[in-house]
């Protein structure tokens, strides 16, 4: 199975954590999604 990694961007203001769960359960139809919930913009580029 492909592998996707789905990295969140903690800036945007409508993407909850519900969403963020939608959207992972989604893919992992398709994919072994790796989850990533970074907790500054810093921290997003070293990902």
């Amino acid at each position: 199975m492909r592998r996707l990694l789905l990295i969140a961007n903690p800036a945007a203001s409508g993407f909850t954590g519900a969403l963020h769960r939608q959207v992972t359960e989604s893919a992992a139809a398709a994919y072994d999604v790796v989850p990533v919930w970074p907790t500054s913009a810093a921290e997003t580029r070293n990902v």
